[in-house]
């Protein structure tokens, strides 16, 4: 919850802006920023380690809990 000014609260803080993935550049950064996020909080060493992530699909072609369809990617 992000706190406004006024005092009221709001669940999405106003800067979080989506955008448009149009490059592969642009999903690859993405990608490593959602594959590094469990390392970052120190949870796993390695980004595949994590039993969420798609990080061990992308890097070795292994099946994890989330199941990733290679025609979607």
């Amino acid at each position: 919850m992000f706190r406004l000014e006024d005092g009221s609260y709001e669940f999405w803080q106003k800067t979080n802006m989506p955008e448009l993935i149009e490059t592969d550049y642009f999903l690859q950064q993405k990608l490593d920023y959602i594959h590094n996020n469990p390392v970052r909080k120190q949870y796993v060493f390695q980004p595949d380690q994590w039993i969420w992530s798609s990080a061990g699909y992308y890097e070795n072609e292994e099946e994890g809990k989330i199941k990733i369809d290679p025609l979607d990617i």
